[in-house]
């Protein structure tokens, strides 16, 4: 008597899907495409466009940014300690050709350009592709910056009244010494749903982004201290290949199955 072939086939072998998988899959891309037309017939099912007009003044700020964030270049201050970390990346006309930098190459064009005041193992690999600073020389495609994260410090301030103005909070600031002037203010917002409509409330919690590497325990708003917490940023899924930090637009993967993780499933 022949024995029953196994259930399930050797890893790496082609997986063929049931009926019942492959009708769940159509079923749900027909709900999601007819969530897109009722959001395109009724705008107020709009994720992060509302704002409740019963619980806040639908004129209120919801962000204030500083003019030299925006005119100004990114620099290092003289009150900024160490390492000071510049970004470099390759300009390429097509992204998903696939070329990338490797640090021993480029530390190679930074000798021969005769690039000074470089530490050792100061040349490192941080992404595909990535790198920005203005040199001489333009035919070697390449630009710098300085990441915003290198020179900026992030706080979450709250108890904020959801009635001022942003303009209003950053001007009645008083900072603590060592501190650098704020950049930004972003008051967070909370989802509230109320018969299946989606709406975003202000709430009194604001993140504040303060120049330079200090951040404060505290600052001071009409005389009244007011803790400062870390920001921490929440976490992003890309929902084209299921990795995290990154998302769909950025994706330069192929797409898999959120639920089996094989490539495979999903292109069947």
């Amino acid at each position: 008597m022949e024995a029953d072939p196994p259930m399930h086939p050797y890893p790496g072998e082609h997986v063929e899907i049931p009926q019942r998988t492959q009708t769940r899959k159509r079923k749900r891309r027909e709900t999601q495409t007819r969530k897109r037309t009722q959001r395109r017939e009724n705008p107020r099912l709009i994720k992060k466009s509302i704002s409740d007009p019963a619980s806040a003044n639908p004129s209120i700020q919801l962000i204030y940014i500083h003019p030299s964030l925006e005119v100004a270049s990114k620099k290092y201050l003289d009150t900024d300690s160490g390492p000071f970390v510049v970004y470099v990346s390759r300009e390429v006309t097509d992204p998903s050709a696939g070329s990338s930098i490797r640090a021993i190459k480029f530390g190679q064009f930074l000798y021969k350009n005769k690039i000074k005041s470089i530490v050792n193992d100061g040349v490192k690999s941080v992404g595909r592709n990535k790198m920005s600073v203005e040199f001489k020389c333009g035919d070697a495609e390449f630009k710098g910056y300085i990441p915003t994260f290198n020179i900026t410090r992030m706080g979450l301030v709250r108890g904020v009244p959801v009635e001022w103005h942003l303009d209003e909070f950053v001007e009645s600031l008083d900072l603590p010494s060592g501190c650098g002037e704020v950049l930004k203010a972003r008051r967070l917002n909370r989802k509230q749903i109320t018969e299946g409509i989606v709406t975003w409330v202000p709430t009194q919690s604001v993140v504040v982004t303060f120049r330079g590497q200090v951040l404060p325990n505290k600052i001071y708003s009409y005389h009244t201290s007011l803790p400062v917490e870390t920001y921490y940023f929440p976490s992003i899924q890309c929902v084209n290949c299921c990795r995290f930090g990154h998302t769909k637009i950025q994706c330069r993967s192929k797409p898999r199955c959120y639920k089996h993780s094989i490539p495979e499933i999903l292109a069947t």
